[in-house]
């Protein structure tokens, strides 16, 4: 019986975001750490499932930059005279980071609003040219990195029209990248590369929900939407009060 209803609660929204990201240094064999962080872009998109009961399943992709600065010299391990770091400019540990999660949050409703936190987890792609450097770039580290990642989100959504919301995201990712490629400074070591790093993008954007075109959905009314969140929640915290024995109390009574 609860199965119709719970997928016409349904609704299908999408997301798209842009602000900075910020990591933490390099941890593993990676030779070059910086030991000062940097603002970074950071780009985001997103497609949801949502019900009424304040759960939310989706995928989200996340492409940021992931380097930071150094104030200690590196010198490079075949060139001694070549040198990294000890100014303002950046080591990139990739430039193009591109992450793809499966996503569950849980969201509450306030007013014409809703917050939502929830888990993810993933996999990435690294993408750098190490052989061309910019102005403000000093270390560059090799191409091709992928691997596991993990993290939650939590943000804030004000909602504008019952299909239209600003959105601010806050996504904490924990990226763990392996190279096919020796790692750098360890000559003639065959170790290769592999490396773990926190980020955590910060985007504003907007997001926007998809609706059929029947109008007598309630989906269809944010105000609407809010009630049946509302009256689902009250009947949750009836069912959990109700004492555990009433079934017996009302049968006895109906008996006699």
């Amino acid at each position: 019986m609860l199965a119709p209803f719970f997928a016409f609660g349904q609704k299908f929204e999408v997301a798209v975001g842009g602000g900075i990201s910020t990591n933490t240094q390099p941890t593993g064999n990676m030779y070059y750490i910086g030991n000062a962080s940097v603002a970074n872009y950071a780009a985001t998109a997103s497609c949801s499932y949502n019900s009424w009961t304040g759960w939310q399943l989706g995928l989200s992709i996340h492409e940021l930059e992931l380097a930071s600065t150094s104030s200690v010299v590196f010198t490079d391990a075949n060139y001694p005279t070549i040198t990294y770091g000890g100014n303002d400019k950046k080591f990139v540990y990739s430039a193009y980071t591109t992450s793809a999660c499966g996503f569950v949050n849980k969201k509450a409703v306030i007013g014409r609003s809703d917050l939502y936190i929830g888990f993810a987890i993933g996999f990435a792609l690294a993408k750098n040219d190490p052989d061309e450097r910019g102005p403000n770039e000093s270390y560059k580290a090799p191409d091709d990195g992928n691997g596991l990642v993990l993290g939650m989100q939590f943000g804030y959504n004000y909602n504008f029209t019952p299909l239209f919301a600003l959105t601010l995201d806050v996504a904490p990712r924990y990226y763990d990248l392996h190279y096919n490629v020796v790692a750098p400074h360890e000559y003639p070591s065959t170790s290769n590369l592999d490396y773990q790093i926190w980020a955590v993008p910060v985007t504003l954007g907007f997001r926007f929900r998809i609706q059929s075109a029947d109008r007598t959905n309630p989906m269809y009314d944010y105000e609407r939407y809010r009630r049946h969140h509302q009256r689902y929640r009250l009947k949750q915290y009836r069912s959990y009060a109700e004492p555990s024995n009433s079934t017996e109390t009302h049968s006895s009574l109906n008996a006699k």
